[in-house]
């Protein structure tokens, strides 16, 4: 099997362990299943996957351990990042490390404290066109610290941060950085952001809609 299309399962609260079993799994997609909650660890033995569909899985509380393991990843539209503690790394922001060919759009849900969020190495997700960084159920303190290591590369052309808490935005994003690190930004959205004093100029992007 190369294809499995699960959508709008809507009672669907976990996947089968079995399923790592599917070594030919090209795309999977468990979009708008709004009961899912997990994802099998065995999910990294799929290293054939090019399509993981999660849009609108709202009750998922974090990616399985080991998914940075599927390199070939092309799409994946919705990211749970979740980590307690410094020295808990799975599920966390760095499973995004390794997937360098993600291409189209990318939500990011930032849970719990992550100490690294810069080891999600963004910038090199040069196919990337949309991302948005989702703050709003964050327990770190520190969200100017983990926004600065969650810079996007200079091609994106949608930026969308929400939940912010912190009292200024990133320095990639503020006064002659702007339009020098997204040239091609049509549409950027923060908020709610009710903590942040300054905002970045806007007037300098060149192609802003």
């Amino acid at each position: 099997l190369q294809s499995l299309d699960l959508s709008y399962c809507r009672s669907l609260k976990q996947l089968p362990r079995e399923i790592s079993e599917l070594s030919n799994l090209i795309s999977l997609d468990l979009g708008h299943c709004n009961s899912l909650e997990t994802l099998p660890g065995e999910m990294s033995k799929l290293v054939q996957l090019r399509q993981l569909r999660l849009l609108g899985c709202g009750r998922l509380k974090q990616m399985p351990i080991g998914l940075g393991n599927l390199t070939n990843l092309q799409s994946l539209d919705w990211f749970v990042a979740k980590q307690s503690s410094p020295s808990d790394v799975g599920g966390g922001l760095s499973e995004l490390g390794t997937l360098n060919n993600l291409e189209g759009a990318l939500n990011i849900f930032v849970h719990g404290r992550h100490c690294e969020s810069s080891a999600a190495n963004l910038q090199m997700k040069e196919k990337l066109a949309a991302l948005c960084l989702d703050f709003r159920s964050s327990l770190d303190e520190n969200h100017e610290e983990v926004l600065e290591g969650l810079q996007p590369h200079a091609d994106l052309t949608e930026l969308t941060i929400r939940g912010y808490q912190g009292k200024a935005l990133p320095k990639w994003m503020m006064k002659n950085q702007l339009h020098c690190s997204f040239p091609n930004l049509v549409k950027i959205e923060v908020g709610p952001a009710k903590y942040c004093t300054h905002l970045c100029y806007f007037g300098r992007l060149p192609h802003l809609k």
